[in-house]
């Protein structure tokens, strides 16, 4: 265990996952100022890179977060890390949100799958701090957004 309580080669892995993910911010917000040619084209480029700049952005803040020890706590002798959750309700919508814009999905399909997905991750959350019951109701719940 290190100063912060977390295992070295953990930490290790959540600096270079913050660092990776400020790299990617970096790189979203030049496609999403235009300073740099574009992968993506077209009207939607504004949305699909504002997207990519929230996800990375999200992801390098819970990283460090989780670098920092914040959020974490035991449940039923389970480890549980909110910050990764919170981290995944927000980025995985806008993730699907993204391949369906690049898939030319209709709208109404793209904001199904994206609050579908945010349930998933939120009820999936709730039933990795529940117990008995509740949580196997959960994890039914969680699966059934996910199908």
């Amino acid at each position: 265990m290190t100063l912060l309580g977390i295992e070295p080669t953990t930490e290790l892995m959540y600096s270079l996952g913050t660092i990776g993910m400020a790299i990617g911010v970096i790189v979203a917000v030049r496609g999403l100022a235009g300073s740099t040619e574009r992968v993506v084209t077209g009207r939607e480029s504004r949305l699909v890179y504002g997207l990519m700049t929230l996800t990375c952005g999200v992801a390098a803040a819970s990283y460090f977060g989780m670098y920092l020890g914040f959020g974490a706590f035991t449940v039923d002798g389970h480890y549980i890390e909110t910050l990764r959750y919170v981290d995944w309700a927000l980025t995985t919508p806008a993730l699907v949100a993204v391949i369906g814009i690049l898939a030319g999905a209709n709208w109404r399909v793209i904001v199904a799958a994206a609050v579908a997905d945010f349930l998933m991750i939120v009820v999936g959350y709730g039933a990795s701090v529940a117990s008995g019951a509740l949580k196997w109701a959960g994890f039914v719940v969680s699966t059934a957004f996910f199908i």
